[in-house]
């Protein structure tokens, strides 16, 4: 016979022969259980129920309870508990003796499938429980795109950048004063993913160090945060160079390049600005640019010599180039040996190969004056009409990517590593920084008149200040001078910890090499390299707060890419120094 439904049941029985002896009555108390155990799973914190499924992430403890309910006042307690779970594919289920299990997934991000059961000791076993979980353990997509690191601004800044994630739930724009701000002023908000503009701040009338700082983070607490140190006010005056007649074009480099027009020469100075020597008898030099060769243009018609090439000692000319009108800007293309100009009279922008042959133009582009290019291959020049004067940004198809301004006659272009744009303002008597959109950032004026000529180099910025016959240097380094501005207390002295290069070796001009720095402190860091015979090859400086990290792709300071052997890098504090050696196959 079968017992039904589940409960406890007095069995009585007995037994009788074939002439009526009967036994003594038995009775034998029979529990039935024929149900089976009840499953669930509970999940902790974070997490977020997202349709059909539950977003976790490898902190999430995910528990897996299982009991074994009375029926009829009976239960014989869960045996074992059976899970399976996997991102992929069934990978078989474990067996725990128990009623507890408690998982967490460790797994890559994505969707994972939990199949569990339970059975009692019994054998009753229920129906197989699927559950969905996410898994998520990046943090959101987040970057300023401007205004860059390290920048100098000075007027109202449309911020740009993006946050991004599949399941983000807010994110937050503001900025404070100094590096490490205790207060921040909120300048922007968001609950959903967003690209382009984060906010507006308004900048005039600020200065010293600012922390400008975009947070963002999703439902289950991922959260990512990037910090731009930027400094409000005008650059700083390093020092001036006079004895100039009418300067007209500048470079920054290792040295100091100056087109010196009325003197009929290019002047070169060292990075303090002592004169050292100069290339002269030149006629009308309108700018002056530096890789493997000095470049100069000189403001002449056509049939006269119009763009020249020297060693870099200045002694022997290589290139005369005569098929120009009046040209006034050059550069040379990144990762090759182009030359640009923006020849003004004949409205182009023309190059050259490095023999001097005529390779193709960009035309229609009315009166261009100075040459700027990216490190992504994209030609800036300055464009004049009668009515406008404008920057302008071409690729190589010749194709306007983009164009903005109206200014007072631009007169000079240079780009930086952070793609923003520096512009003379010749007219106007300023000097006008853009983010790589176009939105200004950056205007001053320190006593200019007729800026000509910009250049951008090692930190620095050089104005031909043409009317008042001087080359003005800046400092663009956000120094720990200025501390003083944030209240941050420098310690007395900042050793260098460690130094670490790699990769080492390395091939030079395919590959970047990094050098991490490790102080005890804040302070000012500048990276020197020499070959082992003590002759200079690169130098760059940075701010490091803690530890940092210079990147060199093995290129000297004129951009030519170094030869396989071993050379000395040279990492100095004010206070302390270190050196190691590097090796380029």
């Amino acid at each position: 016979f079968y017992l039904s439904p589940d409960g406890s049941y007095l069995v009585e029985f007995y037994s009788l022969d074939w002439l009526d002896n009967t036994e003594d009555v038995q009775d034998k108390l029979i529990k039935v259980d024929n149900t089976p155990p009840v499953t669930e799973i509970r999940i902790g914190s974070p997490s977020y129920s997202y349709g059909d499924s539950v977003i976790v992430t490898s902190q999430t403890p995910e528990s897996i309870i299982s009991h074994d309910p009375l029926a009829g006042g009976v239960a014989c307690g869960v045996g074992s508990l059976y899970v399976s779970y996997s991102s992929l594919t069934d990978t078989g289920f474990i067996q725990v003796p128990s009623s507890l299990y408690v998982l967490h997934l460790l797994g890559q991000d994505g969707v994972y499938r939990i199949l569990f059961h339970a059975v009692d000791n019994l054998g009753n076993t229920e129906s197989e429980h699927e559950v969905s979980l996410i898994l998520d353990n990046t943090p959101p997509s987040i970057s300023i795109w401007s205004p860059p690191d390290s920048s100098w601004v000075n007027q109202l800044i449309v911020v740009m950048g993006e946050a991004k994630d599949v399941h983000i739930q807010g994110w937050e724009l503001s900025y404070g004063e100094g590096i490490s701000p205790s207060a921040w002023e909120v300048i922007g908000t968001g609950t959903t993913d967003t690209a382009g503009v984060l906010g507006e701040w308004d900048t005039r009338g600020l200065s010293g160090v600012y922390t400008l700082r975009l947070r963002a983070w999703d439902v289950v607490g991922n959260e990512a945060e990037v910090r731009h140190i930027i400094s409000c006010g005008e650059p700083e005056l390093l020092f001036e160079i006079t004895g100039f007649n009418k300067p007209d074009g500048v470079y920054l480099g290792r040295f100091i390049y100056v087109a010196d027009r009325n003197n009929k020469r290019v002047a070169v100075f060292d990075e303090f600005g002592n004169y050292l020597w100069e290339i002269d008898k030149l006629l009308m030099p309108s700018d002056v640019y530096v890789k493997d060769r000095i470049y100069t243009t000189l403001f002449w018609g056509p049939h006269h010599p119009a763009l020249l090439a020297y060693t870099l000692t200045g002694d022997s000319l290589l290139l005369a180039i005569d098929s120009l009108n009046h040209p006034k800007g050059v550069e040379v293309y990144p990762d090759s040996f182009y030359l640009v100009v923006a020849d003004r009279n004949w409205d182009r922008v023309v190059f050259f190969d490095s023999l001097g042959g005529y390779l193709f133009e960009i035309d229609s582009v009315s009166k261009p004056e100075g040459i700027g290019v990216d490190d992504s291959g994209y030609v800036y020049t300055c464009e004049n009409t009668d009515t406008l004067s404008r920057i302008v940004k071409f690729n190589l198809s010749g194709d306007r990517v983009l164009e903005w301004g109206n200014y007072r006659r631009l007169s000079d272009v240079d780009v930086d590593r952070a793609y923003r744009v520096w512009v003379a303002e010749r007219n106007g008597n300023r000097i006008l920084c853009f983010d790589r959109f176009g939105q200004l950032l950056l205007a001053f004026d320190d006593g200019f008149n007729k800026p000509e000529g910009v250049g951008i180099g090692r930190k620095r910025l050089a104005v031909a200040d043409r009317n008042n016959d001087r080359v003005c240097v800046y400092g663009l380094m956000i120094s720990p001078a200025l501390s003083a501005l944030k209240g941050l207390a420098e310690p007395d002295e900042v050793r260098i910890e460690d130094v670490l290069v790699y990769p080492n070796p390395f091939w030079a001009g395919e590959e970047e090499v990094k050098v991490r720095v490790k102080l005890t402190g804040m302070a000012q860091v500048r990276l020197r390299v020499y070959t082992v015979t003590g002759r200079f090859i690169y130098e760059d400086e940075q701010v490091i707060s803690g530890e940092g990290e210079f990147i060199w792709d093995g290129r000297s300071l004129s951009g030519k890419v170094l030869r396989r052997g071993v050379y000395v890098i040279m990492v100095e504090t004010e206070d302390d120094r270190r050196i190691v050696k590097l090796a380029i196959y």
